[in-house]
């Protein structure tokens, strides 16, 4: 599922080009942003929950952090993975993952004292 969210996320050229690291690297990184990476804009992505359902089907809720120096910049990314997964219906997630529905969830806003880091996390819900 990572990959397909990962590959989501590329896949659109608004948010790919915030997130654009060079040499077709990008600042979306699992759990938190590594240490010694300076960034403007950088995504994070964490599942918080999954449950099998079903045999084959499976639940799970992923948080989609944005995290920038500026507050726009953060919620300008939370804005574009409000577009990017209100999706009602089944389709290939990342082009190939199937997904039976897909829907955000939640958002919420929060301030990094230490790494003067604006923080925007987005929960999306994924049935697949």
């Amino acid at each position: 599922m990572e990959e397909a969210i990962f590959a989501e996320l590329t896949a659109d050229s608004a948010l790919a080009t915030k997130l654009n690291a060079g040499s077709g690297r990008y600042h979306i990184y699992p759990l938190r942003v590594p240490e010694n990476v300076h960034i403007s804009q950088a995504l994070t992505y964490a599942e918080t929950t999954q449950i099998l359902t079903y045999p084959a089907l499976k639940i799970s809720v992923f948080r989609l952090t944005a995290i920038a120096d500026t507050f726009v910049k953060a919620r300008d990314m939370a804005n574009d993975l409000d577009r990017i997964f209100t999706i009602q219906g089944a389709y290939k997630l990342g082009g190939s993952f199937p997904v039976v529905f897909v829907q955000v969830q939640s958002r919420a806003t929060s301030y990094d004292e230490q790494g003067k880091l604006y923080h925007y996390a987005v929960d999306v819900f994924f049935k697949y």
